[in-house]
């Protein structure tokens, strides 16, 4: 409704009038924005809503102002089925347009009755315009109608006005006026601009939180506290009021209450007193609380704003029409769908984007709609360019209070793409069909929905062979496959399938079928998952009979177990052979030993070094093939320890010059100077490959020389003062040669060129493969390169540690190393040996180096001995009578105390690595290996 026009100017516009069934939401979008309504009537002001005017059919009936609406949000009250009427004001002070020129009665309606809002209202009680505090700023600044209704005779010629407007009647009516003011809540302020001195009143104070005597009476109690960002907007609209820009000055900023925390004040005022030059000398204003309403305006703003977004942005098409068809609305991504712009498509009716035969199935669609019939369904849509947009169309039909039809909301998802999937499928499955008729196995696809529940969408006619079922049964019911798995198989496949769901990783599993004829199946699953829209996940997979495999794989096992427990057998084989020949070898070579320390004549040392020398041949063969045996068991251990490289070629040189010099061979070797010489490995293996690559080219060459070359390359600077080097080993010779294609039998076990080489050369073709095993074993490799005629050239390579090195030595250190002590005389031992022959030869070996020893031939004599007296050392056989010689060590080391336990050196004719680490366990101190010689007794004795 149009308001008169001779309506005062205090009286504002800025007002909504609702009707009485408007539900509180409405009231709420209006206030906050001010959008219109058909049942809302919105007039024309500043765009400020101060309020909404409640009407119905006799009038005005109530009225809402921002506090109300705060209140209905902090009492979350039902927005959209409760209707205004229920929560308004009920009970209004209201003002004729005749009682407009009586001031004094308005002022009075503001004090008494404690309102923030007058509604004026016409003849037939109808809201036509409102009067806010403010108002009665404007209402005390105008001349015309200052209280002419009560103070007719104050002010009855203009020159009794002038001089009452600098009495004191003047400030009763303004304290009235200010008290008015105060009592709708709002606070006052009364500014000289050109003094800058402001009276702000008690509310004005109490609005942010001080009491009167807090706040003084300067500029800058107001300007201090403005919020930093607002300050410069409220000079700019204060100077463009005194420019005469604006009929008032009004601004809404933020202040600083007292807590610390801003308040957003609507800040009103006009000059109402200037001096003789025109300048403002009283500039008053009131100061209105809106920080409610501010919330819920920049509540509403980021509502409409993550709307605006969330349609902006959206992926999908959003489609509004009016009763008639006819478009109203599409967002950007709904026209981009159809191939135009936005602004094409508004007013063009629905059916204008659609054939004739999608027409007649809209046709129906629509009126579903104007029923009030909500519905999802795809739908075929006609592009600008002809082309086909196939989508998923969801659409909410608006009905009004009546029951009127007024459009639909449609929104539009894009399912193109998918359609041509699913044609493609269809395609692709006939396909399939064909494919999996020819493929032995079964091709299937099988769901899982997020309750639980599932299907079998596809299954190939290979089910029947495998599972004994047809792909219809399975594809009806599902459980069919899971009834035919094993009973012990199945908590492992539903497990495994339960991980594949959770983490979509692919599902493998094995596992046993009972097939309807009472066999049962083994079967491979293979299979892919994926995750589809609707939280389901669908498995594309193979299953295929395993049973021949699973039948090959256990006869494999069996072989496997079988060919294990042949090694094992073997290996105990190999260390019964051991002892039971270097048991009798111990006395030969002993005994050959011993004679060659006797006076002998020529001749006799002669037969006697023939015997010798065949009895290390025998132990070198029983050596060989035993070392031959850990390696290929895998249970050769490798040692570590600090060693001189040089002195062991050295050492390797000393054993084989005098079969050199008796060939009349040039024997002699290379030492690279700027290798190393100290390195961390087991100098045994590694001199044992020399011996054997030397002693083969010693072998094979009848004149001209035999050399050895030393070099090696830094591979690894380590962080521990050392380095890594790989070793390079080249053994030359000039002798026989090797034909090339008989060169690759070389490194394999008991092989040799030719079966005359075995004959006139003699061995037992396992040095070179040792050899090939060892030096593997160290990191390395070995080859040969060989013209027959010309000779060979044996290389390996092997790659170790240089020894860390030494730190200084303090001298009382040094001195104990150098003062080491030499091995005791005085020791008490007792020699465990049930062979008599053994017994001799150690008794004998014992005196030769100045020890005398009692001896028992069991384990029970041991403990028996040791219970008449103490020994120092027991010289223990592992293997005897009655009780073996583990089963004592674990009996001495049981029962006795600390400090009387003897010193226990093994003595065992096996050759296995794990002899020696029964001896250490059962708690031996050391091990020797028959046979037995000299130097292996003088070392385990050096006792320090």
């Amino acid at each position: 409704m149009n308001l008169p026009l001779q309506l005062p100017s205090y009286v504002q516009k800025n007002f909504v009038t609702v009707s009485s069934e408007v539900k509180i939401f409405e009231v709420i979008e209006l206030m906050g924005c001010g959008q219109k309504n058909p049942s809302i009537n919105l007039n024309e002001g500043d765009g400020l809503i101060n309020c909404a005017l409640v009407e119905n059919s006799n009038g005005l009936v109530g009225l809402v102002s921002p506090k109300d609406v705060v209140s209905w949000v902090a009492q979350k009250l039902p927005w959209k089925s409760v209707a205004v009427s229920e929560v308004m004001r009920n009970k209004i002070v209201t003002c004729r347009v005749d009682e407009l020129e009586n001031v004094g009665h308005l002022i009075n309606l503001f004090s008494q009755e404690k309102i923030d809002i007058l509604p004026v209202v016409d003849n037939q009680h109808r809201g036509i315009g409102i009067i806010t505090s403010h108002g009665l700023l404007e209402i005390i600044n105008s001349k015309k109608s200052l209280w002419l209704k009560n103070n007719e005779d104050d002010f009855s010629t203009p020159s009794n006005f002038d001089v009452v407007m600098k009495n004191k009647t003047f400030d009763v009516q303004n304290n009235r006026w200010q008290l008015a003011v105060e009592g709708a809540g709002d606070g006052t302020w009364d500014w000289n601009p050109q003094t800058d001195e402001v009276h702000f009143s008690r509310q004005w104070k109490r609005m942010l939180g001080f009491e009167d005597e807090e706040i003084g009476d300067r500029l800058e109690e107001w300007s201090d506290r403005v919020h930093p960002d607002d300050l410069d907007s409220c000079y700019r609209d204060i100077e463009r009021y005194l420019r005469g820009e604006t009929y008032i000055y009004q601004n809404e900023h933020r202040m600083l209450c007292k807590n610390g925390q801003y308040k957003w004040i609507l800040d009103r005022g006009q000059v109402i007193e200037r001096d003789s030059a025109g300048r403002p000398t009283r500039f008053i204003g009131t100061h209105s609380d809106i920080d409610y309403r501010k919330i819920i305006e920049i509540a509403l703003k980021e509502s409409e704003e993550k709307y605006r977004r969330i349609v902006e942005t959206t992926t999908e098409g959003i489609w509004m029409i009016d009763r008639e068809g006819k478009t109203n609305y599409v967002n950007a991504q709904m026209a981009e769908m159809l191939g135009y712009d936005p602004e094409e498509m508004l007013g063009k009716p629905l059916f204008y984007f659609m054939d004739q035969e999608a027409q007649q199935l809209a046709q129906k669609y629509l009126k579903k709609r104007i029923q009030g019939i909500k519905e999802q369904h795809d739908f075929r849509f006609t592009r600008k360019d002809g082309s086909d947009l196939w989508a998923i169309v969801s659409t909410t039909p608006s009905i009004n209070e009546k029951g009127e039809y007024l459009g639909s909301l449609a929104m539009i998802t894009d399912i193109s793409d998918r359609h041509q999937t699913e044609l493609a499928l269809i395609e692709f499955k006939q396909r399939l069909d064909q494919l999996a008729i020819h493929i032995p196995g079964m091709i299937y696809q099988y769901r899982l929905y997020p309750d639980g529940s599932n299907q079998l969408p596809y299954a190939s006619e290979g089910i029947r062979q495998i599972y004994g079922v047809s792909p219809q049964e399975v594809m009806k019911d599902a459980t069919h496959l899971l009834k035919t798995i094993h009973p012990e198989d199945l908590p492992f496949v539903v497990q495994s399938s339960q991980e594949s769901a959770e983490n979509l990783t692919p599902w493998y599993c094995e596992y046993r079928i009972c097939h309807q004829d009472g066999s049962i199946i083994w079967v491979s699953a293979h299979s892919t998952p994926t995750k589809q829209p609707d939280g389901s996940i669908i498995w594309h997979g193979y299953i295929c009979d395993i049973s021949d495999r699973i039948k090959i794989q256990q006869e494999l096992i069996h072989a496997k177990e079988t060919a294990e427990a042949a090694t094992k057998s073997k290996s105990a084989f190999f260390a019964m052979m051991s002892h039971e020949i270097r048991t009798p070898m111990n006395g030969v070579i002993g005994m050959t030993g011993l004679l060659l320390d006797t006076n002998l004549t020529p001749e006799q040392k002669k037969l006697v070094e023939i015997i010798r020398s065949s009895g290390d041949s025998l132990l070198t063969i029983i050596n060989d093939i035993l070392d031959f045996s850990k390696i290929e068991s895998g249970k050769l251990e490798l040692e570590k320890q600090d060693f001189n490289l040089r002195e062991c070629v050295d050492s390797v040189f000393d054993l084989l010059k005098y079969q050199a010099q008796k060939q009349d061979l040039d024997f002699y070797y290379f030492y690279d100077p700027e290798l190393p010489t100290m390195f961390v490995g087991d100098i045994s293996r590694i001199r044992q490959v020399l011996v054997n690559l030397l002693g083969n080219a010693l072998k094979f060459t009848e004149k001209g020389e035999v050399s050895l070359t030393i070099s090696g390359t830094k591979i690894e600077q380590r962080q521990n003062n050392n380095s890594k080097y790989e070793i390079k080993f080249a053994v030359k010779d000039s002798g026989i040669g090797i034909p090339k294609q008989k060169q690759d039998r070389l490194f394999k076990s008991f092989s040799q060129v030719d079966s005359s080489t075995n004959r006139k050369y003699g061995g037992t073709g396992l040095g070179l493969a040792i050899s090939k095993l060892l030096t593997e074993k160290m990191g390395g490799k070995i080859w040969v390169e060989s013209e027959v005629g010309m000779g060979s050239t044996f290389y390996f390579t092997i790659k170790i540690p240089t020894v860390k090195k030494i730190q200084p030595t303090d001298k009382p250190q040094l001195l104990t190393k150098l003062e080491s002590p030499s091995p005791r005389k005085n020791l008490k031992i007792l020699l465990a040996e049930d062979n008599t022959v053994n017994q001799k030869v150690a008794l004998l070996s014992l005196k030769k180096i100045g020890y005398l020893a009692d001896v028992a031939s069991n384990g029970l004599e041991v403990i028996d001995a040791l219970q008449r007296q103490h020994y120092d050392v027991i010289l223990m056989d592992v293997q005897m009578p009655e009780m073996d010689g583990l089963t004592a060590t674990r009996w001495i080391r049981k029962n006795y105390p600390k400090d009387q336990q003897p010193h226990i050196i093994a003595m065992t004719a096996g050759a296995m690595e794990n002899d020696r680490t029964l001896c250490l366990d059962a708690g031996m101190n050391g091990y020797i290996s028959k046979p037995i010689n000299i130097d292996s007794l003088k070392q385990v004795l050096y006792l320090g």
